[in-house]
């Protein structure tokens, strides 16, 4: 179901890029799941999206230092300790969300990073996402 994949996408993803922190924030207009899971659907209205709406439409992960918004958005309560980020847009048709790697290191997730086996799992966690959305 859906919450085992959000599990295993964000387990797996800590584990294996060596994130701090992992969080998914999936796209919604629908209030009961808005309402059921806040810590995993935003509305797609939230003001904070406009920031990634470049990185959504077109579909490519960035990684390096985000701002404080973003991390706000993104990590909470973490987001003082975020010193850099990779941020995975998820696109399966429609735009799904976003999945985000943080790290307290400043240099883990550089600017100069190559993104496309980010871009290859973004598009394996959309399917997967969109599969379960869709139920």
């Amino acid at each position: 179901d859906l919450d085992d994949v959000v599990s295993i996408v964000l387990d797996e993803l800590g584990n294996e890029l060596g994130a701090d922190y992992t969080v998914v924030r999936l796209l919604t207009d629908d209030q009961y799941r808005l309402d059921d899971k806040p810590e995993l659907f935003v509305t797609t209205s939230t003001e904070a999206l406009r920031s990634f709406a470049t990185m959504l439409d077109n579909r490519k992960p960035l990684c390096g230092r985000s701002t404080d918004e973003q991390n706000d958005f993104l990590f909470g309560d973490n987001a003082e300790h975020i010193g850099s980020a990779a941020v995975i847009p998820l696109v399966a048709g429609a735009k799904l969300g976003l999945l985000a790697l943080g790290s307290k290191d400043n240099r883990r997730f550089s600017i100069a990073m190559g993104t496309e086996f980010l871009g290859q799992i973004g598009e394996l966690v959309s399917a997967a996402l969109a599969v379960q959305l869709e139920t």
